[in-house]
């Protein structure tokens, strides 16, 4: 066997998110995230339909766990939510990603 050393320079970061997720508290599935490589940090916010934001923080690994963060923590429906994810790479580059995500109750 041969032992191999890979290093990536130059990453554009990629940011993957799932389109969908169900949190009944099963253990599979249950919050919403992004994965990524070679990011310090995000900030991560969630609207509803009509634009209101039901879950915005800021760190390492923020997850939304489909609750409104602003109404005492209340479940929110199923429905379809848009997130906007802002994120700061290891060089220092700040990116943008936004999309949507179905909450599956």
């Amino acid at each position: 066997t041969k032992d191999y050393n890979v290093l990536l320079s130059n990453c554009d970061c990629p940011f993957f998110t799932a389109n969908a997720f169900t949190p009944n508290s099963n253990a599979i599935n249950d919050s919403f995230y992004p994965t990524y490589s070679n990011v310090e940090r995000y900030r991560m916010q969630i609207f509803d339909r009509w634009g209101i934001v039901v879950f915005d923080e800021e760190g390492t690994q923020p997850k939304w766990d489909g609750k409104d963060q602003t109404k005492n923590a209340e479940d929110q429906k199923s429905d379809h939510y848009t997130y906007l994810i802002q994120y700061e790479t290891v060089d220092a580059k700040v990116h943008q990603v936004r999309g949507t995500v179905t909450l599956i109750r």
